[in-house]
This record gives structure tokens, C-alpha cells and sequence, in this order.
């Protein structure tokens, strides 16, 4: 079981890794943004059950994400926890990454996601369903993504790829300006 966790982790690793290289972006920041996304999403899924009169649904939707929304401050706190600790080690080694703790969480959340989303589909009508479903599934992935994304080992800061492009991109632009051929051409008034 450790194994897999260790696969899913490292499948995870190499994304974080490719977005910051492009954006400068470590995996704490993708956790963080994960987070981020989930409250929008619970935010979102209960005004519109709401908007559209589907009480009961909507109560649904907030007992079923109450105890993970009530423990987002909890959970930015680790990520900021884990963030240093990484960043003050040498080998940017994460705790998380080694303990095989990991792995049943990883399961504890599939089967939290899985049950919860054939629920929500059992015991509302068909007409409601679909959208929230799909809503309240993706909440839960979201928070899967957060957790995985916390376990990874960050790389090295380095300028990313966006800050090289915009750099040299403003170094040409200066160029131009001073060589004056971004500057207007002479106006001839007439005599």
C-alpha cells in the first residue's frame, strides 16, 4: 500500500515540478490553491441550490463539507508548517513523502469521496443531482489534491520560465525606447 501512495505522490511531484518551472510556483502553493478552489466551490454549490430552491440538497451539500471547511485554517497552518520545515532542511526531504500514513488517507478519501458522491445520488432526485454531483464530487478531489500536493518535495528556487520571457521581454522593449525606433516619427507642419 505504501508503494502506492509513494507512485501517486510522485505523479503528482512531476506536475508541481513542471508548473514551477513555468510560473515559479512550488506544490505548497498548488495545496493552498487547491484549498482555495474547494471553499469556492462548497460557496458556489450551496448559493446555487439555494438560488434554485433545492433546500434540502443544499443542506446536504453543507453537512457533507462542514467538517472539512471547518478545518481549512487548520489545514493552511500545516501547509505553512510543512513549508518551512522543507525549506530548513538540506535535502528538501518532506516528512509526509516517507510515513506511510499517507497511503490511509489517500484511501480514507477515495472511499469519503465515493460514498459520499453515491449518496447524494441515492437520495436526491434525479433533476437535482447531476450538477451538484458532479460539484460536490470535484469538492472532494479538490481537498485529495491538497493533501497529495502537501506531500511533495518542492524544487529548488529558481526563476521560472514566465519570469525569464517577461524579463527579457521588458529588457527588449527598453532597448527599443532608448534606440528610437519605438519613438513617433516627426510631424512636418506645413509652411
Amino acid at each position: 500500500m505504501h508503494a502506492f501512495g509513494l507512485w501517486v505522490i510522485e505523479r503528482f511531484e512531476k506536475f508541481s515540478h513542471k508548473f514551477q518551472k513555468m510560473f515559479g510556483r512550488d506544490c505548497f502553493w498548488l495545496a493552498r490553491a487547491c484549498l482555495a478552489s474547494y471553499v469556492l466551490g462548497c460557496a458556489f454549490g450551496t448559493v446555487m441550490l439555494l438560488l434554485y430552491e433545492h433546500f434540502a440538497a443544499a443542506l446536504g451539500l453543507v453537512v457533507l463539507n462542514l467538517p472539512i471547511a471547518l478545518g481549512v485554517p487548520g489545514y493552511l497552518k500545516d501547509i505553512k508548517n510543512r513549508e518551512d520545515e522543507v525549506w530548513r532542511k538540506p535535502g528538501l526531504a518532506n516528512i509526509l513523502k516517507l510515513r506511510a500514513e499517507f497511503c490511509t488517507m489517500l484511501i480514507g478519501c477515495s472511499l469519503l469521496v465515493c460514498s459520499t458522491s453515491f449518496l447524494f445520488y441515492r437520495f436526491t432526485a434525479p433533476r437535482v443531482w447531476s450538477p451538484y454531483f458532479l460539484i460536490l464530487s470535484c469538492n472532494f478531489m479538490l481537498v485529495l489534491f491538497m493533501m497529495i500536493f502537501r506531500c511533495c518535495d518542492p524544487m529548488p528556487p529558481a526563476k521560472s520560465m514566465f519570469e525569464k520571457f517577461k524579463n527579457t521581454s521588458i529588457e527588449r522593449i527598453k532597448e527599443l525606447s532608448v534606440s528610437g525606433s519605438l519613438q513617433p516619427a516627426p510631424v512636418r507642419i506645413p509652411r
